[in-house]
């Protein structure tokens, strides 16, 4: 297969591999399994959480959420302005000639 200058394939030649968005068939697999083995064993798992102290069991529940409801990912902000930044306040509330 015929390579550009800078290494990667020469437009026309398609490169090995997984097309992009398919499944590792390794990790597919072994989802399978976990999911299989807690199926089979539902039953012993709730026993075993029921039986842990109530501190342990929101320590569990809260390790489990994490498999359940995805993070979100941490995001930076830039500013890019370097005025100084003017702040306003407003007073909607009584004014001083209110009270007289």
């Amino acid at each position: 297969m015929k390579r550009n200058i800078n290494g990667t394939f020469a437009e026309g030649n398609k490169g090995g591999g997984r097309p992009r968005g398919s499944k590792n068939q390794a990790t597919t697999e072994l989802r399978e399994r976990v999911n299989d083995l807690i199926e089979l064993n539902w039953e012993t798992i709730q026993a075993d959480f029921e039986q842990l102290e109530p501190g342990e069991r929101i320590n569990m529940t809260i390790r489990l959420l994490e498999f359940a409801i995805p993070k979100l990912q941490r995001t930076n902000v830039v500013e890019e302005h370097t005025e100084p930044m003017q702040i306003t306040f407003v007073n909607y509330g009584k004014t001083d000639q209110d009270e007289t």
